[in-house]
């Protein structure tokens, strides 16, 4: 897999694949460029993951958690140990599903951290508004 570097996002505002799949967008979190992913043989194994492993019930139960922890109110500076809760919880819980499912592929975490939290913000929009 190649990876460009601060690339303009091409009119976007979340992951999308162009030209028949094999070419995704990532735009950065403050939306001013982003990160294109050239895959050729397959879709990207990170994406795939994140779309897969990130729902509303595993959200929701990280953020009861940390609600609990703390015994107030959710606040905006839960935000980050928020996303890095659910990317822990997905390593550590379904990282022995992914690699018997995909056949042990090779992940790059960084980018996968990063899908991970741009399926966050789109699945909840009671946090990051949307």
């Amino acid at each position: 897999m190649l990876k460009y570097i601060h690339i303009e996002r091409l009119g976007t505002d979340e992951v999308d694949g162009i030209l028949n799949g094999t070419v995704y967008i990532m735009p950065k979190l403050d939306g001013t460029n982003g990160q294109i992913y050239f895959h050729t043989d397959e879709v990207i194994n990170e994406l795939r993951c994140a779309r897969e492993y990130i729902t509303k019930g595993r959200l929701d139960k990280v953020k009861a958690k940390i609600l609990t922890e703390k015994e107030t109110g959710w606040n905006s500076k839960y935000i980050g140990e928020y996303l890095g809760r659910v990317f822990n919880e997905i390593i550590l819980e379904e990282m022995w599903n992914i690699l018997k499912q995909y056949k042990n592929p090779k992940i790059d975490f960084k980018s996968f951290n990063q899908f991970v939290i741009q399926t966050i913000k789109k699945i909840d929009t009671e946090v990051f508004g949307g």
